[in-house]
């Protein structure tokens, strides 16, 4: 059985003041997979990833011959549309979660929030949903944890409350952009299983950004490989691993 396409992108070229820095980046994410866009830093692959969900600078020029969610075109939707689905269907865990949470507001509420967008639940109904999910993204005394501020977090339990936040509303796509890189070996470890077993529970699609090969053999089941802002290769993992054509 097929597994259905959940993100399709051809041929995306990205450009800033005229200066190229994203050609003809090609790739699909399907359901219940993990590909990896990997490369060194300035290849290209988070530009690439946040022009997906259309997060991009204004001063960015996205040109991009196909853009699919679902199989429905999202590349001429409005910003209005477009935040319908980011949240809801296609969420992101970003690199540093002390810079995508607000200092000033408890990590509970944050997340409450995004069940005060886009669902109709009560307080309580939120409050129990909130809980739920600080328990499976494993964050200890999660009753007590919901009332802390992110600077009384970890930075390993701050990334489980963004990742918390992430899949509040069961999305189909996930796009982790270097989620583990600021964490020690260990917490590391732990964020990347915890990631998986999701992906897998969830049989959500996710498009993971890395320069970390070690991240690569660990979780992906393919590799999309970016260099200056082109891709080099795509494989399965083990094809890759075994024998790198690049």
């Amino acid at each position: 059985m097929e597994k259905q396409q959940i993100l399709s992108v051809q041929n995306l070229n990205i450009a800033f003041n005229g200066q190229k820095v994203v050609e003809n980046v090609s790739f699909a994410v399907h359901q219940g997979e993990i590909l990896c866009l990997v490369g060194e830093s300035g290849s290209g692959k988070s530009l690439s990833s946040l022009a997906t969900m259309k997060l991009l600078p204004e001063q960015a020029s996205i040109n991009v011959e196909q853009l699919k969610f679902c199989g429905k075109d999202i590349s001429s939707l409005t910003e209005k549309k477009m935040q319908k689905l980011r949240g809801k269907d296609m969420a992101m865990i970003f690199q540093e979660p002390m810079t995508a949470l607000n200092p000033v507001m408890t990590v509970g509420k944050q997340v409450a929030e995004v069940f005060e967008v886009h669902t109709k639940l009560n307080k309580k109904q939120i409050h129990n949903k909130v809980l739920e999910l600080f328990k499976k993204v494993q964050i200890p005394n999660p009753e007590q944890k919901m009332k802390a501020y992110p600077f009384e977090l970890s930075g390993g339990q701050r990334q489980r409350v963004m990742i918390a936040m992430a899949l509040a509303l069961k999305p189909k796509l996930l796009i982790a952009d270097e989620p583990t890189t600021a964490l020690d070996a260990t917490v590391q470890q732990e964020i990347l299983r915890l990631i998986k077993n999701l992906q897998k529970e969830m049989r959500m699609a996710v498009l993971f950004i890395t320069h970390d090969f070690g991240v690569v053999e660990e979780i992906a089941d393919h590799v999309v490989v970016m260099e200056k802002g082109k891709v080099v290769e795509a494989n399965t993992t083990e094809n890759l691993m075994q024998s790198p054509q690049h």
